[in-house]
This record gives structure tokens, sequence and C-alpha cells, in this order.
């Protein structure tokens, strides 16, 4: 598995370069003068394609080989609103993004980038599971749980709820694990939620999971809370 993984990140890395040759190219095109409409309609296709595509390789190779982050002391709860927005932008108008601050106090050490970035996956995870459109719920709260190992102390928890499809019960134990999907072919990498994993083990969190076919899927994320101010 290592070796797959290092191979597909090497692979990923050289297919990132040509298509940001590509995208250079199509954005050049796009700025001739007396262009058709169908043809920058096309073009316009070709960015949004390639930018897709950029992002998957780099996905896969932070996934095989993360890079380093800047962690910090970070208030989860003020970091969620701030990007509020951009989620909402993310899933579009058929989707709403509900947030409740149950506490605003309470920080973990994280990097923001690495957050913002779990967060964004869930969300999205959460509106491809509402084709028909839908709310999304997320809240914040500052609790004391055990962990997986029976320990009792202070987390952040993130939960993100969707009323969508649900998970078969037979997938639930396999949703993390790289390259899984139960996503029909062409519509998703099987990375979003192993990610996700990775990022909350890096925080010395964990990850809680409820599902019910027809019913939606909460996701529920524990991080260590190292302050109860902030």
């Amino acid at each position: 598995m290592d070796a797959i993984t290092q191979m597909a990140a090497g692979v990923a890395h050289d297919f990132k370069n040509i298509l940001n040759v590509i995208l250079g190219s199509a954005e050049l095109i796009s700025f001739t003068e007396g262009l058709p409409d169908s043809v920058q309609a096309m073009i316009k296709d070709i960015i949004t394609a390639t930018n897709k595509g950029a992002t998957l390789a780099q996905e896969l190779m932070e996934f095989a080989r993360p890079s380093p982050h800047s962690t910090r002391v970070l208030n989860v709860a003020q970091t969620i609103q701030n990007q509020l927005t951009v989620l909402q932008s993310s899933v579009g108008p058929n989707h709403q993004v509900q947030l409740d601050l149950l506490s605003r106090t309470g920080s973990v050490f994280i990097s923001s980038t690495q957050l913002e970035r779990m967060m964004l996956n869930l969300v999205v995870n959460a509106r491809d599971a509402m084709p028909q459109g839908g709310t999304i719920f997320i809240t914040v709260d500052s609790v004391i749980t055990k962990d997986h190992d029976n320990r009792e102390g202070p987390f952040i928890e993130i939960v993100v709820r969707d009323t969508g499809t649900g998970i078969d019960p037979s997938h639930l134990e396999k949703i993390f694990d790289p390259f899984f999907t139960t996503k029909a072919k062409g519509l998703g990498t099987g990375l979003g939620l192993a990610v996700i994993n990775q990022i909350v083990n890096s925080a010395g969190g964990f990850i809680r999971v409820q599902s019910e076919l027809g019913q939606g899927t909460t996701f529920r994320i524990y991080l260590p809370r190292i302050s109860s101010h902030g």
C-alpha cells in the first residue's frame, strides 16, 4: 500500500505539472479578442476541468506525502464562522449551511489550513449525499468525553450532519480507507474522508460516525481542547 501510494504521488506530481501547462495556455487563449461565444464557453470548461484535476492531484500528493503545516493555537468556532461564506458558496444555492456555535470558546492545536480543508471536505460530502438539495447542519461545542482508549478529557466537538442518502452499514468501517468511495464511478476519488481522518489523527483527535440509510449521516469530530478561553 505504501509503495502504491508513493507511486501515485509521483504520478500526481507530474500530472499536475502537465495540467498547469494546459491551464496556462487556456487562460492565455481566453484573453484573445474576437473569439466566438461558443469557443469562450469551451475554454471556460477546459479551465474548470483543469482546475479540478489540479486540485485532485494536489490532494493525492499531500495525502501520500503530508507537507508540514503551521500548527498553532486556534479558536475552532471563530475559524469555522469565518469560513462560512466559503462553505456556503461551495455547496451552491440548492443547499443551506447552518452553523450553530453552542460554545464560542475553547482552542485546539491545529493548522488553520488543515481545519478549513477538513470542513470543506465534510460539507461537500454532505452536499453530495443530498442531490435534491437540503440543509447541512454544523455545530461546534466544548465537551467532556472519552476517546477510543476510554480516557476522558476535554474536546472541541465539531458535528456535520446531513439528511441525505446515508451510508450502508457494511461500508462504515471502510469509509476512511484511501481510495474507497460509495459514489458512482467518476464522481468520487475516495480521498476526501481519508484526508479528513489524516488531519484529525495528526491533531490527536478522533471521529465518530452515525448513519442510517435514507435518513442521513452525522460526522462528529473531536479535537483535544487545550484552552477553555479564546
